[in-house]
Order: structure tokens, then sequence, then C-alpha cells
């Protein structure tokens, strides 16, 4: 072999291996990306949160819709929705979401005046959007607004 061919298969290796390594850091830090709520509106607005059962362990997104419509006290409804990955740890007293690769904390429990709250990390966001879609059922055409929530959760450098 010539000189010329031993650099290139150098270079070549040298490539195998930065992506070999690179390939896992870069999957660990990609956001994760979940539609945890869609459903067409009517006269609602939209707010998520996050919610807990400390006892069982358990957590979930809290899907808020209330009523847009001028009333004394606004009616709201409350929608539950699971998440795959979220749980609560009672010992970390932390809202967390589990991936393959790591756990990102997206809530701590925090206490005033006696009254536990959850936290916000900012690690994880509830996306709440709105949009006015066109829907065509065959005979008529019409518009309907579309609410969705999305949860995107980006892992820190140092999440465990």
């Amino acid at each position: 072999m010539n000189v010329k061919t031993d650099k290139t298969l150098v270079k070549i290796a040298g490539f195998a291996v930065v992506a070999l390594f690179l390939t896992p850091a870069l999957a660990a830090t990609a956001p994760a990306s979940e539609m945890v709520f869609q459903r067409p509106l009517h006269n609602e607005s939209l707010a998520a949160r996050f919610d807990v059962n400390r006892q069982l362990g358990r957590a979930w997104i809290d899907v808020e819709l209330t009523s847009d419509t001028p009333s004394e006290i606004p009616e709201s409804q409350v929608v539950p929705e699971a998440l795959n990955g979220l749980y609560y740890d009672p010992v970390r007293r932390q809202v967390i979401y589990r991936t393959d690769t790591s756990r990102i904390v997206c809530a701590e429990d925090s206490s005033f005046l006696g009254i536990i709250t959850l936290k916000e990390t900012g690690q994880c966001q509830l996306r709440v959007s709105t949009e006015t879609r066109k829907v065509d059922d065959g005979f008529n055409g019409r518009e309907e607004t579309v609410g969705s929530v999305v949860f995107e959760a980006t892992p820190s450098s140092s999440a465990q």
C-alpha cells in the first residue's frame, strides 16, 4: 500500500470512531416530543399542567378546557392524559420523564405554607396551541378550531 492510501484509511477509521461515539451523545440530547391531546374546540380555551398521585407514584398531564362563553363562574373541564414514561418519584419528590437514554426532571414538589404544589423545572414543556382548519364532510365545507398539547422534553447534559 502507498502512503496516500494509508492516510485515507486513517481518515475513514477516524470518522467511524467519531460517528460511533457521537451518535449516542446526539441521541441523548435530542428533544422528545409527543402529541398528548388534540381535538376540536367549541368556544373553549386550553391550558395544560402536570399532575400527580404522590401515594401511587403516578404522573400525568391535566388538560383544562375552559368555556369562553361569558358567565359569572366559567365552566371548566379537566381531561387527564397519560404519557408513557412519565412518573412521580416519591423519594426524590419529582415528576420524571424516562427515555431510553436518560431521566428528565419535569417538575419538583414545592411547599409553601403547608401546601404542596409542583414547580416546573423548564426541561419539559407543554406546548398549547390552536389552529383553524377547513373541514369538508363531503356535503359542506366549514372551519373548526382544533386545540392541541404537545409534550417536549430536552435532557440536560447532567440528566441521569
